[in-house]
């Protein structure tokens, strides 16, 4: 088709080539700096968007151990307050054995005195009943000592034989009476000891 075209036009063709050449060349390379200054502005953006992921991740990694710090010190408070009530109930446990051990040994001391005591009470109320047992020995009569005068009551006073009672006896003025005078009786002698009326 060129060969049939003049020569005029194909100079002209060649100068517009030219031209369009020129002007293809700096739609080209106008092309070339818009995919140049996309492609940065993509891959900037991605890299951005990655940077902006990264220190999205770093902040979330670094509240995340802030949190675990702050959990770990809670722990760690946690753990110096047990530790300190643990010693507080140990020192309570130890003050009441102690106060245990001491009332033990207080009230088995309390006991072992009380046990002494009533030992001695039953031995003094075995040798009493060991004495109440045994037969009384008879104290001879007292003599009787006549005086010319009777005393401060009546000769048929003390003449009498058989008292009621003991009120009866001194108010004959006769008490005591010992085992074998008369006047005296077994009911008016409580004590079997042969003075009654004492």
């Amino acid at each position: 088709m060129l060969t049939f075209v003049n020569r005029r036009y194909r100079k002209e063709f060649l100068v517009l080539s030219r031209k369009q050449l020129l002007a293809m060349s700096s739609v080209t390379l106008l092309l070339v700096i818009l995919t140049a200054f996309v492609t940065y502005f993509v891959v900037s953006s991605k890299a951005n968007t990655r940077y902006e992921a990264l220190v999205e991740r770093q902040m979330s990694v670094e509240q995340l151990l802030l949190e675990k710090q702050e959990a770990l010190e809670r722990t760690a408070s946690e753990l110096h307050a047990m530790t300190i009530e643990r010693d507080t109930i140990e020192l309570r446990m130890e003050r009441k054995m102690n106060d245990w051990v001491e009332l033990k040994e207080t009230h088995i001391q309390f006991l072992h005195s009380e046990l002494e005591k009533r030992r001695q009470q039953n031995e003094a109320l075995r040798a009493e009943n060991a004495n109440l047992r045994q037969p009384h020995r008879k104290q001879p009569p007292l003599p009787v000592v006549q005086t010319g005068v009777p005393l401060s009551h009546s000769s048929e006073e003390s003449q009498r034989s058989y008292y009621a009672n003991c009120s009866e006896a001194r108010a004959a003025g006769v008490t005591p009476i010992y085992r074998g005078q008369p006047g005296y009786a077994s009911h008016l002698d409580r004590d079997n000891d042969g003075i009654a009326c004492e």
